[in-house]
C-alpha cells in the first residue's frame, strides 16, 4: 500500500462497482490495495452533480488535470490581471496584493477605489509567477517597476579585524 501509483482504469471501476453495491470506502480501499483517504479524495473530486461516481468520467477528468502546460490564472482571468497590474504599478507588492485580495474575497474588506474590483483571490506565488514569466520590457511597458533586491544579497558588514591586541610585557 506504500506505492505512490496513479489510480488507473481498472481502480477506478472497481471504486465505482464498490460505491454501487454501497460498500464503505474503507472496504474499497483495502479491495484495491490502496489507502483508504485515497478512495474518498477520489469520490469526493469525481462525483457527480447527481451524487453518482462513474469511472469512465472520474478517468477522463483526471487525465485533463495532469495535463501539462497549464495556464496561469491571472493569463485567463482578464479582471483579475488589470487588478494586478493597477496595483503593482502602485507599487505594492504581490504579497501584499495576494493578501489584499483574499481579504476582499472573503468580505472582510472592501474593494480599494483605485484598483479595478476583482471578485477572486490570488496567491502571492502565482503573481510571483506571473511577473518572472514575462519579461521585464513587457513589465515596464504595464507601468510596472519592481524594486531591486540587491540589497538584500549584501552581506552584512564585519567588525574590524585590523584590531592589534596589546600584549602584557
Amino acid at each position: 500500500m506504500g506505492c505512490r501509483r496513479m489510480l488507473g482504469v481498472e481502480d477506478r471501476a472497481a471504486i465505482m462497482a464498490g460505491v454501487n453495491v454501497g460498500l464503505s470506502k474503507t472496504r474499497i480501499a483495502h479491495m484495491i490495495g490502496r489507502s483508504p483517504s485515497v478512495v474518498c479524495r477520489e469520490i469526493a473530486r469525481h462525483t457527480g452533480p447527481d451524487g453518482q461516481y462513474r469511472a469512465e468520467e472520474a478517468d477522463k477528468a483526471a487525465r485533463a488535470a495532469r495535463r501539462r502546460p497549464k495556464k496561469r490564472l491571472l493569463d485567463c482571468d482578464e479582471i483579475l490581471r488589470d487588478r494586478v497590474i493597477a496595483d503593482l504599478s502602485q507599487g505594492h507588492t504581490p504579497r501584499q496584493i495576494g493578501g489584499r485580495l483574499r481579504e476582499e474575497a472573503c468580505g472582510t474588506l472592501p474593494s480599494m477605489d483605485t484598483s479595478p474590483d476583482a471578485h477572486s483571490a490570488i496567491s502571492h506565488e502565482a503573481i510571483d509567477t506571473w511577473i518572472d514569466a514575462h519579461p521585464k520590457k513587457t513589465l515596464i511597458e504595464h507601468g510596472i517597476c519592481l524594486p531591486s533586491r540587491r540589497w538584500m544579497r549584501k552581506k552584512p558588514q564585519q567588525a574590524d579585524t585590523n584590531h592589534q591586541l596589546l600584549g602584557c610585557g
